[in-house]
C-alpha cells in the first residue's frame, strides 16, 4: 500500500468519485459512529482529528460490507482506508478484504452480477490510529460501474467482530 510520507501526494494525484449513497452492514456502536461519516472527507486523509471515531460498531464476526453507489460509468483506479481514531487502543482495524463492482442495483444482484476488482490478503494495515493507506485497482479490473462493494473479511489477527475506519476514499482518473 501507499502510506507514510508518499500518501498525500498520491491522494492528491487522482479525481475523487461523487459518491451518491452507501449501506453497511456493520452494527454501528453510536450514532457518531455511522457509514456516512467515512465518506465526508472532513478528517483529511493524514490530518484527521484524533478525537474522532467515524465508522465503527459490531460485524456478524465473519465480515463487514459496505456498499457504495457512485455516478454511473465511474472507473475507481485506487481507493485508500483510514484507519480508526482510536485504532492503537481498540484494534478494529481490516487486514483482508474484496472489492467488487456492478451496474445491477444491489438490492435485486446476484452474487454472479458482482465483479472482483481487488482481493487484499495481507493489506499491511496496522492498528495505528488515523493512519492513511492507498491502493490501487489493477488496469486490468477497472470499469465502468455504478456500485462497488467493500468487503472486510478479516482484521489484524482476529476475526473482523468489530470494524472500525476513519475515513474512505475512491478515486477515478484525475
Amino acid at each position: 500500500p501507499i502510506t507514510g510520507e508518499e500518501f498525500q501526494a498520491w491522494h492528491d494525484s487522482f479525481g475523487k468519485a461523487t459518491i451518491i449513497e452507501f449501506t453497511s452492514d456493520v452494527n454501528q456502536f453510536n450514532e457518531q459512529e455511522a457509514v456516512e461519516f467515512m465518506f465526508d472527507g472532513a478528517d483529511g486523509c493524514i490530518n484527521a482529528d484524533v478525537a474522532a471515531t467515524k465508522h465503527a460498531g459490531g460485524t456478524n464476526n465473519s465480515e463487514a460490507n459496505i456498499v457504495i453507489t457512485v455516478a454511473p460509468g465511474t472507473k475507481l483506479v485506487a481507493y485508500s482506508l483510514i484507519t480508526g481514531a482510536d485504532a492503537a487502543e481498540w484494534g478494529r482495524t481490516p487486514s483482508e478484504w474484496k472489492v467488487f463492482a456492478t451496474n445491477v442495483d444491489p438490492a435485486t444482484a446476484t452474487e454472479d452480477d458482482w465483479t472482483e476488482i481487488d482481493y487484499v490478503f495481507e493489506g499491511n494495515t496496522a492498528n495505528e490510529n488515523s493512519t492513511p493507506y492507498g491502493y490501487t485497482v489493477d488496469e486490468d479490473k477497472q470499469g465502468e460501474y455504478t456500485y462497488y462493494k467493500f468487503q472486510f473479511l478479516f482484521g489484524i489477527g482476529t476475526t473482523l467482530s468489530q470494524f472500525q475506519l476513519n475515513e474512505m476514499y475512491l478515486y477515478i482518473p484525475a
